[in-house]
């Protein structure tokens, strides 16, 4: 639904009785639905986000004789997290990452983001709190196990809470996600939430906090490995709560100033175009002391959407009575003024038969290119409809006849097919794009 829309037609929970509900859906839905549809009982239901109301419990004080881990405790959120959990009593911290610390002997010449890491873990030496810094694999086998065990047979504090942040980001489309780029981005998600689960069976923690992506909520293109193990997140979460657990998965949006991987630059840009914006540091914790306080599993942290979210498709302005010169015209002239305003050219500088992949264009960029286009059009568009159609006269060609301008029907099969369907061109063009993301976010 997020990367090929016009391909998208909609996911169904019909009853098991064999009959004929496509009226009520089409009724309904108008033919399509980003989102889930549940039929029962002759009432139509759609998933969707909903405001968490009521009152929230006050999180649970912490022990000063007992520990808290982190994994991914060196990262941008394991941080926060540590310095959180610092703020509420917390005197013993285990900060668990696939990369650990240098010797303290070097500490004084490290340089760029092991001396931010180690400027964090010494503000929080200040403060009286002890940190272990464990350099550990919690997606291996046993490794976690081991180091708990190890730290039991030392006479170390037991751990009584978990903060699980350890994740990569690996931004791929569906129709060029591969086994080990799925792999890569499941392993510290799933494993080591399984890793947790089985070093800390239900009853021994006082509180588990899963950290995730609102980006797999909301449908962020190039998400789709990373979606599926924040859904494994949220399914651990209520099978420890059904366990009687304190359990929850946190679904972040960007913060401000705070990067959640290599793709959150993506996924800033991307929730902006849902309406949302990223949160300030300030009221991310606010919200995070509220969000652990609610009796539910699965917690959804962004700010509320704007009305400058894209439009339905149901809103579209109407081209049909409008000839397809008329209307490919309007669209090159809009196009030539959203490429320049991003890449901060005049707009008698760009030709409309310049490829756009000569024209320096970042992930950011073309993120904030679709939602401009989406909002001069009035409908969805595909991530994928820059290398499909890649000069402002092609694409503008393109979106004419997805309008039906002057009458005319949008084709079955639209151009913006699949990887196999596609030029080896355009894959390496969007590499770059989610590559870059890299660049921005870092």
């Amino acid at each position: 639904a997020a990367e090929y829309p016009e391909r998208w037609g909609g996911v169904l929970d019909l009853p098991a009785d064999g009959g004929d509900y496509s009226a009520d859906v089409d009724h309904a839905t108008g033919g399509s639905s980003r989102e889930p549809i549940r039929l029962r009982d002759g009432r139509l239901e759609v998933a969707g986000i909903v405001t968490a109301e009521g009152p929230a419990a006050a999180p649970p004080a912490l022990r000063p004789d007992a520990s808290y881990l982190v994994t991914g405790g060196l990262g941008a959120i394991g941080l926060v997290a540590a310095a959180r959990l610092a703020d509420r009593g917390a005197r013993r911290l285990v900060l668990v990452g696939r990369t650990g610390l240098p010797p303290r002997s070097e500490w004084d010449r490290a340089q760029g983001a092991v001396r931010v890491r180690i400027d964090a873990v010494r503000a929080l030496e200040r403060r009286g709190v002890a940190v272990d810094a464990v350099a550990l694999d919690v997606a291996e086998p046993g490794a976690l196990a081991a180091a708990v065990a190890e730290r039991d047979r030392a006479g170390a504090p037991p751990v009584r809470g978990v903060v699980h942040a350890a994740g990569v980001a690996d931004a791929s489309l569906l129709s060029a996600l591969d086994a080990a780029g799925a792999r890569r981005v499941l392993a510290p998600k799933v494993a080591g939430a399984q890793a947790i689960s089985e070093t800390f069976p239900p009853g021994e923690l006082d509180f588990l906090q899963l950290i995730g992506s609102a980006g797999a909520a909301y449908g962020i293109p190039g998400q789709g490995a990373y979606a599926a193990g924040n859904a494994y997140l949220d399914a651990i979460a209520r099978a420890r709560r059904a366990a009687g657990d304190r359990a929850v998965s946190l679904a972040w949006g960007a913060w401000r100033d705070t990067g959640f991987g290599a793709d959150a630059a993506v996924v800033a840009a991307e929730l902006e175009r849902r309406g949302t914006r990223p949160l300030r540091p300030r009221e991310a914790l606010a919200a995070w002391d509220r969000a652990e306080g609610l009796e539910v599993a699965h917690v959804i942290l962004v700010p509320r959407p704007t009305a400058d979210a894209v439009r339905p498709a149901g809103d579209a302005p109407s081209w049909a009575d409008r000839s397809a010169d008329e209307v490919r015209s309007e669209f090159e002239h809009g196009l030539r003024a959203i490429l320049a305003r991003e890449l901060r050219l005049d707009d008698s500088e760009l030709e409309a038969d310049r490829p756009f992949a000569e024209l320096g264009l970042t992930s950011i960029m073309a993120m904030s290119i679709r939602r401009d286009a989406e909002q001069l059009v009035g409908t969805e568009l595909s991530v994928t409809m820059l290398w499909n159609h890649p000069t402002i006269a092609d694409l503008a060609a393109h979106l004419t006849e997805r309008v039906g301008a002057g009458g005319a029907e949008e084709p079955v099969h639209d151009a913006d097919e699949s990887a196999e369907e596609s030029a080896g061109d355009g894959d390496a063009f969007l590499d770059s794009l989610f590559a870059s993301a890299e660049e921005d976010a870092l």
